[in-house]
C-alpha cells in the first residue's frame, strides 16, 4: 500500500463501479500512486468477483480414506517387494540352467524318445494326426508359450 490518498479517488471508484473508466482518469491513475493502486485493486475485485463461488472442497472423510488406502498400499508394496525380487530372480536362475540341462540332457531325451513307442501308448491315436512325437512337441511348446505369457501377464500387473 501506498498510504497515500487522492481527491480522485472517489472519482476513480464511482467510475469503476459504473463499468466505464473515462481515458482522463486512466491517465490520472498511470501518474498517480494511489490511484494506480486503487485502480489495481478495483480490478482484481473485479475479476474475483466475476470469477463466481470457489469450488467446493472434497470430503474430509474421503481424503482420509484416500491417504489410508494409499499408506496400506505402500505398506504391502514394501512387504511384497522382497518375494518379488527373489520370483524374478530364481526364473533368471531356471533359464540359465535349463540351457545347459538340455544341451546335456538331449542326448538321453532323444533316446528315450526313440524307445518310446507312442502308438502303444495311444493305439487310439489316428494315423491322420501324423507323427505323434511331433504332436507331442508341438503341445508342449504351447503350453510353454502359454505358461510365457502367464508370467508377463503377472509382471505387468506388479
Amino acid at each position: 500500500m501506498s498510504g497515500t490518498t487522492c481527491g480522485r479517488e472517489p472519482e476513480l471508484l464511482a467510475a469503476m463501479a459504473a463499468g466505464e473508466l473515462p481515458e482522463e482518469l486512466r491517465q490520472h491513475a498511470a501518474g498517480c500512486a494511489g490511484c494506480a493502486e486503487t485502480l489495481l485493486v478495483a480490478t482484481f475485485l473485479r475479476r474475483e468477483a466475476a470469477a463466481g463461488p470457489p469450488r467446493p472442497l472434497p470430503d474430509p472423510a474421503y481424503l482420509w480414506w484416500r491417504a489410508s488406502l494409499e499408506q496400506r498400499s505402500a505398506v504391502a508394496e514394501r512387504a511384497t517387494r522382497l518375494i518379488t525380487v527373489i520370483q524374478r530372480a530364481s526364473l533368471v536362475a531356471a533359464v540359465l540352467l535349463a540351457v545347459p540341462l538340455a544341451r546335456w540332457g538331449w542326448p538321453h531325451v532323444r533316446q528315450w524318445l526313440g524307445a518310446l513307442d507312442i502308438r502303444a501308448l495311444a493305439p487310439t491315436l489316428p494315423a491322420e494326426a501324423g507323427n505323434p512325437v511331433l504332436v507331442i512337441a508341438i503341445s508342449a511348446v504351447l503350453l510353454g508359450v502359454l505358461a510365457l505369457l502367464d508370467l508377463h501377464a503377472d509382471w505387468t500387473r506388479d
